[in-house]
């Protein structure tokens, strides 16, 4: 004989049950007594009661260990009944409730019974009953969404009126609770650390070695200096208080924060669906951005500088206080290819060691180069072509600017015509339901619609790629231009900055020069964009 499922579940929503009229009948213990009335009063349902319980899962959707192992039993032909206190129980996707009562358990030959919605699949058919539950699903369904999406709505209308939904706070920054804006105000005890980080990362030194500094010199960590200035405790401690030390990962994190260029970042994480605890990064074309929303610790120049030089120079660390020597290390033979050496201690010739080392076989030239002529043609000719990076930019930034209202038109109507193909397969369920159409007419239509819905999906994937790639590329170029500010001034210019910029420098029978910039890459693309657009 086959069992009967009781199926319990509370959610993480349901832990404050009692509290402020919340329904406590929610809870598992008047499921389980509801359902056990029910049986009791119900003698013709014959079986072993079997209990599944997912305490503490969302019905959003249908991953939850009981209701899979439930779902299990039921297709080994374990099971003949499933009973639940409510349909908001079995699950709150008004789509995928709708699979399991009408496709996925007539086919399994089980019956559903939810007490309170006083359905029963043996009994339901075709009744108005069935448009009862669908609705039911549905507000459950769009509850839950509407909910989620006013508290997002709410908090993205303050960051784009520039203030802040909470107290938190970078570190090198304070919140001055008298204010309404909780606009955040410069901690300068923790600030003068930051800077120090931004200029010692600048100057070359690899994220390790700053940590190692500021440990060296007992500065305290962010989490300690905020506990113990501001009595601030956020998360659990593992490490014993002399333990809790600067390391790369800190470091990082400091020098990878805009919000210390005066600008704060809102919105960079996305929760995926509703209630199904998983996020992702958004594309940076979505975070809320609000610039000089505060006083900036450090410039913009030399944030970005510190981004090129911690993405671009594996080993920054070899080439500090070599600013003297500004092309030590990145000059090469043009035969050999091996690196040029400085002659003497003077820093103003170089040459190539490989010819002195193998002799009169070698091809490579043994002419000394003059360093100082080197590097201004080096310097000069990295001018022209962030110069040229620069009005490849400003022009591919105009394309799009003119381009944005259609290319935002395009992914509208897309998703509006999505929309109406979900309002079309709800209004053709509910047909299906009420008896209006049959079930081979409502299976057409739902292919039809899936298949058009796959196709326009499939569209706005590609208009959103292409524009996110577009996206990527001015956001990089800026990113590079940034550092042109910084190259303007050659008595200030850092060695991490042409290692940023500059890939390698060959010089071939003493007079040939050949440049490779890392922005190469950046100007192509920028290139076939402007002649695609064009």
């Amino acid at each position: 004989m086959k069992k009967i499922a009781a199926y319990l579940r509370l959610s993480l929503s349901d832990r404050d049950l009692g509290e402020n009229g919340k329904d406590e009948s929610n809870s598992i213990e008047n499921q389980r007594m509801l359902i056990r009335n029910y049986l009791t009063g119900h003698s013709e349902i014959i079986g072993e009661v079997v209990e599944y319980k997912d305490d503490g899962y969302t019905g959003l959707n249908f991953n939850r260990p009981a209701f899979r192992e439930m779902i299990d039993d039921a297709k080994k032909g374990y099971i003949g009944t499933i009973v639940v206190k409510d349909l908001s129980r079995f699950g709150r996707d008004y789509i995928g409730v709708g699979d399991y009562l009408e496709q996925i358990l007539p086919s399994l030959g089980v019956r559903l019974i939810a007490i309170n919605n006083r359905y029963d699949s043996k009994e339901q058919g075709a009744s108005i009953a069935g448009i009862d539950y669908s609705i039911t699903n549905l507000v459950n369904n769009m509850y839950s969404k509407d909910i989620s999406k006013k508290i997002r709505s709410v908090f993205a209308a303050k960051w784009k009126q520039g203030l802040n939904a909470t107290a938190s706070v970078p570190y090198g920054y304070m919140i001055d609770k008298d204010d309404p804006t909780l606009t955040p105000v410069i901690d300068e005890e923790a600030a003068q650390v930051v800077r120090r980080i931004f200029s010692l990362a600048i100057d070359g030194y690899s994220s390790k070695e700053i940590a190692e500094r500021l440990n060296a010199d007992v500065v305290l960590t962010p989490k300690m200096y905020k506990e113990k200035k501001f009595g601030i405790k956020s998360g659990k401690t593992i490490s014993p208080p002399e333990e809790m030390l600067w390391n790369t990962h800190t470091v990082l994190n400091v020098l990878k924060k805009y919000d210390y260029t005066g600008a704060r970042v809102h919105g960079k994480i996305e929760h995926i669906g509703v209630g199904l605890g998983k996020t992702k990064i958004k594309n940076k074309r979505d975070w809320t951005v609000v610039e000089n929303n505060h006083e900036p610790i450090v410039s913009k120049s030399d944030y970005e500088a510190a981004q090129l030089i911690i993405q671009r120079c594996k080993d920054p660390s070899k080439f500090k206080n070599s600013n003297n020597n500004l092309l030590a290390g990145m000059v090469r033979c043009g035969c050999c290819g091996h690196l040029l050496q400085f002659l003497g201690f003077d820093n103003r010739h170089l040459y190539c060691q490989h010819a002195t080392d193998v002799g009169s076989k070698s091809k490579c030239c043994r002419d000394q180069y003059d360093a100082l002529t080197i590097r201004s043609v080096v310097l000069h000719s990295l001018r022209v072509h962030l110069k040229l990076l620069s009005d490849a930019n400003d022009v591919l930034t105009e394309q799009s600017r003119n381009l944005l209202p259609t290319e935002q038109e395009n992914e509208s109507k897309i998703r509006r015509r999505l929309e109406e193909l979900s309002d079309e397969f709800v209004r053709q369920y509910e047909n299906y339901v009420n008896g209006h159409i049959d079930r081979a007419g409502f299976m057409s239509v739902k292919e039809q619609i899936a298949e058009e819905k796959e196709r326009l999906e499939a569209h706005l994937s590609d208009l959103e790629k292409n524009r996110d790639e577009k996206d990527r590329l001015l956001f990089e170029m800026k990113r590079t231009l940034n550092i042109g500010e910084v190259v303007k001034d050659c008595r200030t210019i850092k060695k991490t900055v042409l290692l940023a910029l500059i890939d390698e420098i060959r010089v071939k029978n003493g007079k040939d020069i050949e440049i490779r910039f890392k922005f190469e890459d950046l100007y192509r693309q920028a290139l076939e964009e402007i002649e695609n657009a064009g």
